[in-house]
């Protein structure tokens, strides 16, 4: 078994993983879901599980139909983007929580999608930003993730998801496009590190992810 931590650690310190994976969606209870296994949980996400009121749930999976209709319609890209920012807004908006301790995990697949519009669009600028945003919804912090020359750094590492690889690719694209070949090179080994931790290997990721000639 592979353990990659998100952050330094002290020698001595108790190594935790998820007894079911997270998905963001508050249908149950954790108390239910673990009470045959002989312990409570009470990590900072099945906490806001707990503490969330049905309500807001409700709120939420409403914002997410929200987007999956504006998804399906036949709006032009300008006025869909505008629609989803302000839609993920009210969504980022219902948790109480910092991303750090309970990670956005309804964010950041719609924060991908405008990504991918904003880089279809050659808005890099943009691109960026949704990156980002779908970094900080899954709990990384980061630093000079923007076309200036300062270093591209994630000095926080977050919740780990499959098409993480895309978004850092974006960024790769991004940084190349800006004449900015260290970032880049920089989002290229951080795209790596993820395919790692999700397949298990890199030695397939330049067939899985074959650049654009």
């Amino acid at each position: 078994m592979i353990v990659r931590a998100a952050e330094d650690l002290k020698a001595g310190t108790e190594l935790t993983f998820p007894y079911a994976a997270p998905d963001g969606i508050y249908t149950s209870k954790p108390g239910k879901k673990f009470e045959s296994w002989g312990f409570v949980c009470n990590c900072a996400l099945c906490e806001d599980m707990k503490v969330t009121k049905s309500a807001l749930v409700t709120q939420r999976r409403s914002l997410l139909d929200q987007m999956n209709r504006l998804c399906k319609s036949s709006s032009t890209e300008t006025a869909l983007t505008k629609k989803f920012e302000r839609s993920l807004k009210a969504l980022n908006e219902t948790y109480a929580r910092p991303a750090e301790e309970v990670p956005r995990l309804l964010l950041w697949d719609p924060q991908l999608l405008l990504a991918r519009i904003y880089m279809q669009q050659l808005d890099l600028a943009k691109g960026l930003e949704s990156v980002g945003k779908i970094l900080q919804s899954l709990g990384f912090t980061v630093t000079g993730l923007d076309r200036t020359p300062s270093a591209f750094v994630i000095t926080r590492w977050g919740h780990i998801v499959e098409h993480l690889v895309e978004a850092f690719l974006h960024a790769r694209s991004a940084f190349e496009q800006s004449k900015l070949g260290d970032k880049a090179k920089q989002a290229d080994q951080y795209a790596r590190v993820v395919y790692r931790v999700v397949v298990g290997e890199d030695t397939s990721f330049d067939k899985t992810y074959p650049r654009s000639s």
